[in-house]
């Protein structure tokens, strides 16, 4: 079509010459001329809204080719739809609500197609409001000619409603949309859709839409009095999608928002902007301001999050997220993928579920560098890998498993925006990790994890301090950790970490306990430690009142006594 264009324009344009971003309406001479181009030009093609069929009137024959116009320019500039409803192919809506009812099964896929594009833009939702006024989007919802019709028109009623912000839990728009999308997906999954091959993704486009009510997300997993669960279609459907295909995201974010409670969601969104005003003392200004109602409260709870997200576990959502994550998904549905693993591997009794069905693996996967996934959705992979492993033996792991999850764990060590639950976490599977021996700690050193881990024993979160503390004193005696040792600044620093007892026990136990390895493996620590007033620090910690402390203390100092220069030196 675009040839035919060019060929037919103006002098001196070319194909580049009809491209236009979003928002711009398109030259009349454009769109004349793609309705004007006949069947005669794509003999090949079988029949369809382009070409012109004997015993067609000629106003349906142009309404047609006019709504096919809408819905194909639509995929490529989302602000065609609007324009193009209201004087570049259509007069107005009127004509367009004609065609869904002309009793021509294409004709009124086409035309409710086109009041699905225009609902996308608020320009669209501005032509469309008189329709939803009068029932007219309802009635097609319900009683379309054909799945295509219905699906379409759903669509639309979701996308006005959650622009107009009217769709609310319980409401009944909000049951209606529920059913009929419902509906559709169990249509899909049964095969009885034959007339629209997209009702599926129609369907996962209005549940996606649904998902953030606390109601529909209780309805799509367990199912009501008036509908079934329809989580098992979904996961069913994840299973038979690619990543890359166009219902990869809506399943990504159905299952995300799934698997968290919308105050979760709040938060998280107020920690990455870094708000200085928290989601409490927001809401405590709305209802001053009488901005939110005093019954207008979220029902959902973490208990309940967490038991739809082991319902989406029996339903072998696993194996559907893995399969979306492992076949080239787009940034944003590899995103949404990463946040569902996280929260799903928030919840220790499913971890065993996630390294036997593939989703420990989809986690490591999406966290590397060459997945294309952004750097927020790497962080979340990374995090989710780090829970998982905090309470995995590793010893059941595969070799494989075993090492390729350090990389990503440390990769999220680095990053300064990753919350301290992240870092900590992370650490914590390290530390798991480097329990294997040699060949765990030849790997972090390998990947320069040392000063990484280093960092964070500065955090200003006393969790993270002693985890990353714990996690360097699992690298001993890696010859990189005892060279680390050695150097005159870190050895105070490990000193002074040692006589924090009575701060933090553990960190100072971690603290004395890698000294207490560290010296026998190398002579010149116990000359260093020496150096650097290590006889203070071991005298201190020997007068503790904490057994397991002054058993390390012991221990160091006897391995200490061993080298001559250094019991000079204590």
């Amino acid at each position: 079509i675009m040839r035919a264009v060019a060929a037919r324009g103006e002098p001196g344009r070319d194909e580049d010459a009809f491209l236009w971003s979003g928002g711009e309406c398109p030259p009349e001479a454009f769109v004349e001329a793609l309705l004007g181009v006949s069947d005669r030009r794509f003999p090949d093609r079988d029949d369809d809204a382009v070409a012109v069929e004997a015993g067609w009137s000629a106003d349906l024959a142009r309404r047609r080719r006019a709504a096919s116009l809408v819905n194909a320019c639509h995929l490529a500039c989302a602000g065609f739809a609007a324009p193009a409803l209201s004087g570049a192919c259509f007069e107005s809506v009127a004509p367009v609500v004609e065609l869904c009812g002309s009793r021509d099964a294409l004709a009124e896929r086409l035309g409710a197609e086109a009041l699905s594009c225009a609902a996308s833009t608020e320009s669209g939702r501005g032509l469309l409001a008189p329709l939803v006024e009068a029932g007219v989007l309802e009635r097609l919802m319900e009683d379309g000619g054909s799945t295509a019709v219905r699906s379409a028109a759903a669509a639309a009623v979701a996308k006005m409603g959650l622009a107009a912000k009217a769709l609310k839990s319980g409401a009944r728009e909000t049951g209606r949309l529920l059913d009929a999308a419902t509906a559709l997906l169990k249509d899909a999954a049964g095969g009885s859709t034959g007339d629209d091959p997209s009702a599926a993704e129609r369907a996962v486009e209005v549940l996606a839409a649904l998902s953030g009510h606390s109601s529909a997300k209780e309805e799509l997993a367990h199912g009501s009095g008036r509908t079934g669960a329809a989580l098992e279609a979904l996961c069913g459907l994840g299973k038979a999608a690619r990543g890359s295909d166009p219902v990869a995201y809506g399943l990504a974010l159905l299952f995300a928002n799934l698997t968290v409670t919308n105050d979760e969601l709040r938060r998280r969104h107020f920690r990455e902007r870094e708000m200085e005003i928290t989601p409490e003392q927001y809401d405590e200004f709305q209802r001053i301001t009488k901005q939110k109602a005093e019954d207008d409260a979220d029902g959902d709870t973490p208990d309940l999050a967490r038991a739809r997200a082991r319902k989406l576990c029996v339903a072998d959502g696993v194996v559907a997220l893995a399969r979306l994550a492992s076949t080239n998904p787009s940034p944003n549905t590899a995103e949404k993928l990463a946040e569902t693993f996280c929260a799903l591997a928030t919840d220790e009794s499913l971890r065993g579920t996630l390294v036997q069905q593939g989703g420990f693996k989809a986690c490591v996967a999406l966290a590397d560098a060459n997945s294309g996934a952004s750097d927020k959705a790497r962080v979340f992979a990374a995090h989710a890998s780090g829970k998982i492993l905090v309470t995995t033996d590793p010893n059941r792991l595969t070799d494989a498993q075993r090492l390729v999850g350090i990389r990503p764990l440390l990769w999220a060590c680095r990053q300064l925006k990753a919350s301290d639950l992240c870092h900590f976490e992370c650490l914590l599977g390290l530390t798991n990790l480097l329990s294997l021996g040699r060949t765990a700690r030849r790997r972090v050193a390998t990947e320069k994890g040392i000063g990484a881990l280093e960092y964070l024993q500065f955090s200003e979160h006393e969790e993270v301090q002693r985890a990353a503390t714990e996690a360097l004193c699992n690298m001993v005696p890696d010859r990189a950790m005892l060279d680390h040792l050695l150097k005159p600044d870190k050895m105070k620093l490990w000193l002074a970490f040692a006589r924090e007892d009575d701060r933090d026990v553990q960190l100072a136990r971690a603290a004395i306990g890698a000294l207490a390895m560290a010296v026998p493996e190398e002579p010149r620590i116990a000359r260093a430690l020496a150096k650097e007033n290590g006889s203070a620090a071991l005298a201190h910690v020997l007068a503790t009142e904490h057994p397991e402390l002054v058993h390390r203390a012991a221990y160091c100092l006897t391995a200490c006594l061993e080298d001559r220069r250094a019991r000079e030196g204590l």
